[in-house]
């Protein structure tokens, strides 16, 4: 048998032989990361403020009318499996101080990267301490020689999930659009910097402060909560099955797009639901 012929005598084996199984589906893994560095960008028109390494960032507006901006990255590529499915994805976050009512809290994806070094605030934090070595300032992506291109941070203006944060507690964001952002990480992880945290800038009182992964207590750290789909070898129209249309995606590119290694993961897995479906 050649072996341009060998396929389609497995298919009509296959034909034969496969009666259409439809395993139990298993249930969908989850990750739980925590930010590998956050911070605040301070307003300071001389870019000279930061708290790389302290336990709290804010959001908002003092009463001085001074914004402050938040930052968070995750490592999501380290955390999920390349290939991968993202099903949802929720970031959590415990906000520890406030001097106002509810006010919205918007994800931003960040347009560059960002350092975060060894500041330290005292006190509150609220003031920002001289900011070191590669910490992110409202001018600096990199303290003290590397720049955003707009003072305040990049970030694209429209928002990929907004809660409304009120009282002292737990807050969570989650949506399509995040899961996208998410998605896009794992898929390529040198388009992710994590995300700009934008509150109520317009009116003076409105900071919110939150904790970061220095914070003493872990469970008040940020965390990026992701279920996911396992990658699928054998699952070639991404339907979560392994069957006779994924057969046909491979003996129809066979010798071209397809090899013997590409009709092996479908035999092996042929009539599996995928994992995590």
């Amino acid at each position: 048998m050649s072996p341009r012929t060998r396929p389609a005598f497995v298919l009509s084996c296959l034909v034969a032989a496969v009666s259409g199984a439809s395993p139990d589906a298993a249930a969908r893994p989850t990750a739980t990361v925590i930010t590998s560095r956050d911070g605040t960008l301070y307003e300071d028109p001389m870019g000279q403020t930061a708290n790389g390494a302290g336990p709290n960032f804010f959001v908002g507006s003092t009463n001085g009318l001074q914004r402050r901006r938040g930052l968070l990255f995750f490592d999501v590529a380290a955390s999920v499996p390349s290939g991968s499915i993202i099903v949802s994805a929720t970031l959590t976050l415990n906000m520890s101080r406030t001097v106002s009512g509810g006010q919205p809290v918007s994800l931003h994806p960040a347009l560059r990267a960002w350092g975060e070094g060894a500041s330290f605030a005292g006190g509150g934090g609220g003031g920002g301490a001289q900011a070191l070595a590669n910490d992110a300032t409202w001018l600096h992506t990199f303290f003290p020689n590397s720049f955003w291109v707009n003072p305040g941070g990049d970030f694209v203006p429209g928002s990929s999930a907004t809660t409304s944060v009120g009282a002292i507690g737990s807050y969570s964001w989650s949506g399509p659009l995040l899961n996208s952002d998410v998605s896009a990480w794992l898929a390529n992880p040198a388009t992710n910097f994590g995300w700009v945290l934008l509150g109520d800038e317009s009116a003076k009182g409105t900071a919110k402060r939150f904790d970061t992964r220095e914070h003493p207590t872990a469970a008040n750290r940020p965390r990026l909560v992701i279920t996911y789909r396992p990658p699928c070898p054998g699952d070639f129209n991404g339907d979560a099955v392994v069957d006779f249309t994924d057969l046909n995606i491979v003996l129809s590119g066979f010798g071209s797009v397809y090899n013997f290694a590409n009709l092996n993961q479908v035999l092996s897995a042929f009539g599996s639901a995928c994992p995590g479906v």
